[in-house]
């Protein structure tokens, strides 16, 4: 059976992470070696797909006009029915709110729609997903088609599985503490206002410094707009992935400041190495981590409490700071990217009519 996965390229490691258990008889095709069209052709010609979306925003041109991003919108409200009509079936994975760069909303919600009505099944990383699709395109939270398949740890990408846990049993604080803004750094992540909340006066008394690490267009923005803070470590640029275990655990915590979030991976693979996450206490972050970890949220949009959660990281003594990491990593362990994969695998499975799903429903 061919499985279409649109807009995905195979470099994607969340997809790495779904893909591992799903079985080496789905003939795996990817954005840049197929379209919609081609998926069309296929099921037109009686072969079975199955016709996996993510991150449709995708699928819309950023440098595009309206009126062409207007037309893929219309191409896939057109497509999509016809799939389904000679048999082919349709996934959506939910993963943003809103789309990260794209400025062409009637567009995007456009694409949005019509795979709220059209797919055979809709996949949500936790409960907030639920309440957006309600909202945003009206679908009944009860709606028989929505399955939970949450957000797979990172477990053995980045590094071999027991490292974690034997790192953090040893692990020792660096003489200089360092809080860190780890990922894409893009606009809605709420850096700037990080930076101006974790001030000069804050770091000198806990004798930290702040590091960012990563790409993205906010990257050279903020350093420049900070040019003044001495008191910032700037790595721009893609982190290797060998150098990001030691990073995330050495830190004192990885602040995500984000203005708004449907689902962070970051804040999944910063719980499998070992990192303590500072984040608002929004719903995302209050379903993703447990009550023992709720100390370190923060009310969104204080600063003042903000500096409070961080200072509760930075003071940490050594063997609570383990204990904290600690729990972590074993509360993602139930997350394992196998076990996610084999769900994925078995709604694959029911949908192709090679078997039944096991209970993955919302």
């Amino acid at each position: 059976m061919k499985l279409f996965l649109f807009p995905v390229s195979p470099a994607s490691l969340y997809n790495q992470l779904l893909l591992r258990d799903v079985r080496a008889d789905y003939d795996k095709i990817y954005q840049d070696q197929a379209s919609i069209r081609d998926a069309l052709v296929c099921v037109k010609h009686g072969e079975p797909a199955i016709i996996h979306f993510h991150w449709e925003e995708h699928m819309l041109r950023r440098t595009a006009s309206a009126e062409k991003n207007d037309q893929i919108a219309g191409n896939l409200e057109e497509k999509l029915p016809l799939i389904a009509a000679h048999g082919g079936k349709l996934v959506w994975t939910v993963h943003n709110e809103k789309p990260h760069r794209s400025a062409h909303m009637d567009a995007y919600m456009r694409v949005r729609r019509a795979l709220a009505a059209h797919a055979h099944r809709i996949l949500v990383h936790n409960r907030v997903a639920i309440d957006l699709l309600r909202d945003q395109v009206g679908l009944s939270p009860d709606d028989p088609r929505i399955a939970m398949l949450p957000h797979p740890s990172y477990a053995g990408l980045y590094e071999p599985e027991a490292v974690a846990e034997a790192a953090v049993h040893g692990w020792e604080a660096p003489r200089t503490p360092y809080v860190l803004g780890f990922g894409e750094l893009r606009a809605q992540k709420g850096y700037a206002g990080m930076i101006a909340a974790l001030d000069p006066a804050f770091t000198k008394a806990h004798g930290a410094r702040l590091r960012f690490a990563g790409r993205g267009e906010e990257g050279e923005a903020l350093r420049d707009r900070f040019a003044d803070r001495a008191d910032i470590d700037w790595d721009l640029g893609f982190v290797p992935t060998e150098e990001v275990p030691d990073m995330v655990r050495g830190a004192a915590c990885v602040v995500l400041p984000y203005e708004r979030v449907l689902t962070s991976g970051v804040a999944m693979l910063v719980l499998t190495l070992g990192g303590i996450v500072v984040a608002p206490a929004v719903p995302t972050f209050l379903q993703l981590l447990p009550p023992s970890l709720h100390p370190f949220l923060y009310v969104k949009g204080d600063a003042a409490d903000m500096r409070r959660a961080t200072s509760a990281a930075l003071t940490l003594s050594t063997q609570e700071s383990r204990t904290v990491r600690l729990e972590g990593i074993r509360h993602v362990a139930a997350l394992h990217p196998r076990r996610i994969s084999q769900r994925l695998r078995a709604i694959y499975d029911e949908l192709g009519g090679q078997g039944r799903a096991e209970a993955v429903v919302a």
